[in-house]
């Protein structure tokens, strides 16, 4: 059963209309715990008899502020798409599509971030970096531990916190 389907069992053939925004049933929860963390998306469309109906009517998406609907069907993001139509109580049908796309690798200069650009004690032959990475719903937070080996064979440990916005 796809997600899009077990929306529709659980949630929408009661005859709510909304997306679920906390619980197992929220998109987060059912994509993220079977398929993975990722870019997502949702569209539902009401009332519409056949799968074709329900596309055309989410690509006028009219009524909806920013067209979102239409956003998420033409993104080029998006790389993997699951739908399900179902019977509503209120509106006889209902379908769900769930986009999704696995998550960017970024690396620390995609976020502005050379992780080189340190200030370097006297006589370093060579760097190591380990970077993590805190992500909150604002900032990124990047911890980079560097190990410094200086000529005499001994070696320097510095730690550099950098924070950017999302």
């Amino acid at each position: 059963m796809t997600h899009a389907a077990n929306l529709l069992k659980d949630h929408l053939a009661k005859g709510l209309t909304e997306h679920p925004k906390k619980g197992p049933l929220s998109m987060k929860e059912r994509l993220c715990n079977s398929i993975g963390k990722g870019l997502m998306g949702e569209n539902l469309a009401f009332g519409n008899k056949t799968g074709k109906e329900a596309i055309l009517s989410l690509l006028i998406d009219d009524g909806i502020p920013n067209r979102l609907h239409r956003k998420n069907l033409f993104s080029d993001e998006f790389t993997h798409i699951g739908m399900a139509m179902g019977e509503h109580m209120s509106y006889r049908h209902v379908a769900v599509i769930n986009f999704w796309a696995a998550p960017k690798k970024m690396s620390l200069e995609d976020y502005g971030i050379d992780p080189y650009d340190v200030e370097k004690p006297k006589g370093t032959t060579g760097i190591k970096v380990n970077t993590q990475m805190e992500e909150t719903s604002r900032k990124i937070k990047f911890t980079m531990n560097y190990e410094f080996t200086l000529k005499d064979g001994s070696v320097v440990t510095r730690q550099v916190v950098k924070e950017t916005m999302k």
